[in-house]
């Protein structure tokens, strides 16, 4: 057998969208184990490489709404757990940049769609690279 790639890659649900590029998740750790679910600890993910306006910038309540509704047409019929999310950690120094939240990349699990790409493409953030 040949060791995967990914070992941080996890099945998840958004619980919360918090602006562009910030979201509350539930992650599924295998094994009945969550983060993020009631009652343990939460888990906010900023979007790796990807910078949104914030709530009371122009276009942060647009970004936000974008979001809301990828997530609402990236979601399939039926799925317990309708995203895949790889975690990064922050690189030394960079965790100011991050505010404490775990940095990734998220995909649907239906159609393969990259929320950190998609939202770039529709020009309601920029790329810039902040981690590994």
């Amino acid at each position: 057998m040949t060791m995967p790639v990914h070992r941080w890659t996890f099945p998840a649900r958004i619980t919360r969208i918090v602006d562009g590029d910030t979201c509350d998740t539930i992650l599924d750790l295998a094994f009945g184990l969550q983060l993020g679910a009631p009652g343990n600890n939460m888990a906010r993910l900023r979007l790796k490489d990807v910078w949104a306006p914030e709530l009371g910038q122009p276009g942060g309540v647009e970004a936000r709404a974008w979001v809301e509704a990828w997530v609402a047409m990236t979601h399939g019929p039926g799925l317990a757990w309708p995203l895949v999310v790889e975690t990064f950690k922050t690189a030394k120094g960079e965790e100011r940049r991050s505010l404490g939240r775990y940095v990734a990349v998220v995909w649907s699990a239906w159609s393969g769609a990259c929320l950190n790409d998609d939202i770039v493409a529709a020009g309601l953030a920029t790329a810039r690279r902040d981690g590994p």
